[in-house]
């Protein structure tokens, strides 16, 4: 278990561990915290053995949201870095699924942006039926499709909101955990995708982090 400046609790799985007792029923009330930063807390603990397929699956939970995966039991190539890797997309996938339900659409601005949304649908089809009515179209059809037309030409920025939302905070947190679990290069790749103005603005909290893990972890270089 390891502390830093981002108020990270991050524990690390054994795969190894998991195959040499995942029989022991004890085992299976055990959970670990993989991952805890901010608001957001992933929890893992295994969900089933597959004796057809020679395989376990770990479910993983973000708040109410949960995603399974299948590991290997018996699989010889399948590495710690193969391991780490999946768990990191479990993550990437909850993760996307949770800061969009339960933080982007629960906020007041994702809101606002609908209300604005609807309030300009409404313009727009009044302007359609004003349009008709100024030239004369009576046929049913033509009207909706005008009226389609109109509702389409409103752009809802709710959604741009939400997939900036989502990118921000998502590839923060996975870089964060990546570097936890030694994928150097994964990092730096959720690391490329982070808006320059929302790195200048968690530099003070999110590098300090960054660079306190690599000062630990000489043999990471």
């Amino acid at each position: 278990m390891k502390k830093n400046q981002l108020s990270t609790t991050l524990v690390k799985i054994d795969q190894g561990y998991i195959k040499r007792h995942c029989l022991d029923r004890e085992f299976w009330k055990k959970s670990w915290t993989v991952f805890e930063y901010k608001k957001f807390k992933a929890t893992v603990c295994l969900y089933n053995i597959q004796v057809n397929s020679d395989s376990y699956c770990l479910i993983m939970e973000v708040g109410n949201e949960l995603t399974t995966s299948i590991f290997p039991l018996s699989r010889d190539d399948y590495s710690d870095n193969m391991f780490n890797n999946e768990l990191v997309s479990m993550l990437e996938y909850i993760m996307q699924r949770y800061i969009n339900r339960s933080i982007v659409e629960a906020g007041p601005i994702y809101k606002g942006y609908w209300s604005m949304w609807r309030d300009s649908v409404s313009a727009a089809e009044a302007e359609a039926d004003q349009y008709c009515k100024e030239h004369d179209i009576s046929d049913n059809d033509i009207i909706k499709t005008i009226e389609q037309k109109f509702r389409n030409d409103v752009h809802n920025v709710a959604y741009d909101y939400e997939e900036e939302a989502i990118t921000k905070m998502n590839n923060d947190v996975l870089a964060a955990f990546c570097y936890w679990l030694g994928l150097k290069e994964r990092a730096a790749d959720y690391e490329s995708r982070i808006d320059p103005k929302f790195r200048r603005r968690q530099a003070t909290a999110y590098m300090r982090a960054v660079k306190e893990f690599k000062a630990e972890n000489p043999e990471e270089e």
